[in-house]
């Protein structure tokens, strides 16, 4: 069994400790998006692809080979940063068939540092607005109450770590779209100056502003996140 409310640093000592493995983990946590799907965290749940690579990354444990500090650890990603083979909407129907041929930059690190990418997560049309209403993909639910908005543009990102479906995750802001739906959904939201992270590969709304920045549960998850990104 794992925390009702996840941290990476927690599921990486469980894991590291033999207490759970990442295919447990993983499964969990599909479990409770299905479970929870009236939040509307994502728009693309990549249960699949994440528990095979869960069981590969098992496996490498197993070995002792151990990629990095997010070893096996499930994370999500803002629909607008590019995820190799998944859908990048940006919350749009006109974006709904393009799918990246390459990770971001931000996504490559996180990825050779041992994390798991569960799927990609809801947000304000084009990250365009800060309530997180989506007139295509839905509006996205506060996990303290569904009923209630979540905050935008990275809605998805904050409600999923929020509700405990992911332990922490990327979203991109421009003028507050980590900031607010993370003060809003009770988390911890990261935006760095620009330029600290390779911002290229997302959904553009201003070139000079746009970058990618983490959520996560709490100080010490977004220096971990920070550092592997950096």
């Amino acid at each position: 069994m794992i925390p009702l409310y996840p941290s990476v640093n927690v599921l990486f000592d469980l894991l590291h400790a033999g207490k759970s493995t990442s295919t447990a983990i993983v499964s969990e946590l599909v479990a409770r998006a299905d479970a929870m799907a009236y939040l509307n965290a994502y728009i693309t749940l990549d249960a699949e692809a994440a528990l095979v690579r869960a069981q590969e990354l098992d496996e490498m444990r197993n070995q002792g080979d151990i990629l990095g500090p997010l070893h096996g650890v499930p994370l999500v990603v803002k629909d607008n940063i590019h995820v190799a083979g998944l859908p990048n909407t940006a919350g749009t129907p006109g974006l709904a068939d393009f799918r990246p041929e390459t990770d971001s930059p931000a996504v490559a690190a996180l990825r050779a540092a041992g994390a798991i990418i569960l799927g990609k997560t809801n947000l304000h049309e084009l990250a365009y607005g800060i309530t997180g209403y989506n007139a295509s993909y839905g509006a996205v639910g506060n996990p303290y109450n569904p009923t209630a908005f979540a905050g935008g543009s990275s809605s998805g990102t904050a409600c999923a770590v929020s509700a405990g479906l992911a332990p922490g995750g990327l979203g991109t802001d421009t003028g507050g779209s980590i900031r607010i739906p993370a003060s809003l959904t009770g988390v911890v939201g990261f935006r760095p100056s620009t330029g600290r992270y390779d911002s290229s590969a997302i959904t553009p709304v201003s070139h000079t502003r746009d970058t990618i920045g983490v959520i996560a549960r709490n100080v010490d998850d977004v220096i971990l996140i920070d550092a592997v990104i950096t």
